[in-house]
């Protein structure tokens, strides 16, 4: 903000996170029970933001760990051999554990350093109803179209604790 000539470049995180999912589904006459999971193995990334003007010079590094994993449960009824409708219950979780670290010249030997640990986590949850409509395209093959609408509540929590130093040469 102001008139400070900083540039900011700030940093991205990127992780590419397999995820393994198990579920099934039962039926009995026209209705059904679906029960899916999905765990993600755990990603995990660095990045460097750094910041400089006339008057300040930092750089924020972050270390990040990320895990995911979603659960849902949900009933339906099928109408004829085309038609669904469902409804069902879903909550997921993802959680990073970051450290970080913040060094700032804040004089021509002096350095300041605060040392970082924080663990943000977003879960939703909450449930959901729709429709589907299977259109049938070889003998034994259907293309599905699903539509569903949710009434999620989300959640964000994060711990942090910090260490701060100064180095005075």
């Amino acid at each position: 903000g102001g008139s400070s000539k900083s540039k900011d470049h700030g940093f991205k995180l990127v992780s590419s996170m397999p995820f393994v999912g198990i579920g099934t589904t039962l039926f009995l006459s026209q209705f059904f029970l679906d029960v899916y999971g999905q765990k993600a193995f755990s990603g995990s990334d660095s990045a460097t933001n750094k910041l400089e003007d006339e008057e300040v010079s930092f750089d924020f590094i972050v270390d990040s760990d990320i895990e995911r994993e979603e659960y849902s449960v949900s009933v339906g009824y099928t109408l004829g051999s085309q038609w669904a409708l469902f409804g069902g219950y879903r909550a997921a979780k993802t959680q990073f554990n970051n450290s970080d670290i913040y060094r700032e010249v804040v004089a021509k030997d002096a350095l300041l350093v605060a040392n970082s640990k924080y663990s943000p986590s977003f879960k939703q949850n909450g449930f959901f109803f729709g429709g589907a409509y299977a259109f049938p395209v070889l003998k034994h093959a259907v293309v599905t179209f699903n539509v569903a609408f949710a009434i999620l509540e989300g959640k964000y929590d994060s711990r942090n604790t910090l260490s701060i130093q100064g180095v005075d040469s």
